[in-house]
């Protein structure tokens, strides 16, 4: 009977190593895919500062006040400078 219990002590103890070996290594799985989602995080935001910036120059382009005239220039809108006294006129809320 003891020699028994032993050999089911050692199956007892083999299976609580296994199970913690098993924990360990999923553990470790856990840890590299967090880190292979940090990377690719990483890429996005990376990707998306450069489109920021992309979109940051295209708005100054936009808006530049040299521009809007070139265009309107180019398209003939027949628009013209106010003068000063039409200036004057204009109510601004």
């Amino acid at each position: 009977m003891s020699r028994q219990l032993n050999i089911f002590q050692l199956l007892f103890l083999l299976a609580v190593i296994t199970v913690l070996a098993l924990a360990v290594v999923a553990q470790g799985a856990g840890v590299v895919k967090l880190g292979y989602i940090v990377r690719r995080l990483e890429q996005e935001k990376r990707l998306l500062a450069e489109g920021n910036r992309q979109l940051l120059c295209e708005i100054s382009r936009l808006g530049s006040p040299e521009r809007i005239a070139n265009e309107v220039e180019e398209q003939r809108l027949g628009l013209v400078e106010p003068s000063a006294l039409d200036r004057a006129d204009l109510v601004i809320y």
